[in-house]
């Protein structure tokens, strides 16, 4: 049997956090723009972003992007690709998450895998949320760092 073939993908990209608002219960909103606030230490409205959203009916999730989190920041980096008789591949990634808040957080990750796939190894437990997409909670302690290392087939 011969060695699989490889191919030099190797490349590193940095990747964009968002803060989501979610809101779980409630009367339901009609479409448009949102601006929410929140009150601050002093108990001051403070605005937090603004989104457009859909319709939502009252009962279901509304998330609303409120910008980008600057002090969260995702690299994404393909660490191996290999390419085995009939059409089989398998490669990974690593994503380090660097955390400059002054608490810790947990960075919700999900990331697109294409083809009929298979996670061979992660080192966050997957949970696999449509036929291309897997999703991944990772911790992250303030002022730290985690990596997020997958392997798919």
């Amino acid at each position: 049997m011969t060695a699989p073939a490889r191919r030099s993908r190797r490349r590193s990209e940095s990747l964009f956090s968002f803060a989501i608002l979610r809101i779980t219960s409630w009367d339901g909103a009609a479409g448009g723009e949102h601006s929410p606030y929140q009150k601050d230490d002093d108990g001051s409205q403070q605005f937090i972003g603004e989104d457009h959203i859909v319709h939502t009916p009252k009962d279901e999730d509304l998330r609303i992007k409120v910008g980008e989190a600057f002090d969260i920041i995702a690299e994404r980096k393909q660490t191996d690709y290999k390419v085995f008789p009939r059409s089989v591949y398998e490669y990974a990634y690593e994503i380090k998450i660097r955390n400059h808040k002054s608490h810790a957080v947990t960075v919700i990750v999900n990331e697109p895998i294409s083809d009929d796939w298979k996670i061979l190894s992660a080192s966050f437990k997957p949970e696999k949320t449509s036929s291309s997409t897997a999703r991944f909670r990772v911790p992250v302690a303030k002022d730290g760092e985690a990596i997020l290392t997958i392997a798919c087939g």
